[in-house]
């Protein structure tokens, strides 16, 4: 079964230079919490490291509308200092795969160039996955076997193949937080799952 889901789903985890980024224990754990998910084991998983920005990229992408404001506190200011731990990290990173950890399986490493922010680092490996469905991960969050196990897993992904649904959600605050709200609201292929779901919790 692993290996059926290894050929339908790539796992994608962008990491970014920050100062509380830059944590390679954290990522390992990370990545351990989603080897140890069985039919995950076995899938390509994609770690991409955006670059620093350059000077006045921020300034642009926010002109541009391609940095929203709330994810400018994520965007980290230049410096030699984080540059220097962000490298550092990189390398820790690849020492940690070194290791062959069996729960490491399938982890890949992909460098940015340039930086992309978040959108850019989803494209940059979306480039690279010959797969139908792809899972979407942040770097420092734990998967937790008990909730999002193998069977977990298969079910949404008959669902999604079967049309039952465009993506799903592994939400972490309650569905009528702010965060959660606006993945309905940036679905524009399908506005009126978003003022149903206004109507039915009184938003």
């Amino acid at each position: 079964l692993g290996g059926r889901v290894a050929e339908a789903l790539t796992i994608i985890i962008s990491t970014s230079a920050a100062e509380h980024h830059c944590n390679a224990p954290l990522l390992a754990r990370v990545l351990r919490s989603i080897g140890a998910v069985d039919v995950l084991r076995r899938c390509r998983k994609l770690v991409v490291f955006d670059a620093m920005p350059g000077q006045g990229e921020k300034e642009a992408a926010a002109e541009q509308g391609t940095l929203a404001s709330i994810g400018q506190h994520w965007v980290p200011s230049a410096n030699t200092a984080l540059a220097a731990r962000y490298e550092a990290y990189k390398r820790d990173v690849e020492a940690l795969l070194a290791q062959g950890d069996p729960l490491l399986e399938g982890v890949e490493l992909l460098p940015m160039q340039r930086w992309g922010h978040l959108v850019g680092t989803v494209r940059h490996a979306l480039e690279r996955v010959s797969t139908p469905f792809v899972l979407l991960h942040q770097h420092d969050l734990l998967i937790n076997g008990e909730n999002f196990s193998s069977r977990s897993v298969v079910g949404i992904l008959r669902a999604l193949a079967r049309g039952d649904a465009n993506y799903v959600l592994l939400n972490r605050d309650v569905n009528c937080a702010g965060r959660s709200t606006q993945y309905f609201q940036a679905a524009p292929h399908s506005p009126h799952l978003w003022r149903s779901f206004v109507r039915r919790h009184a938003l």
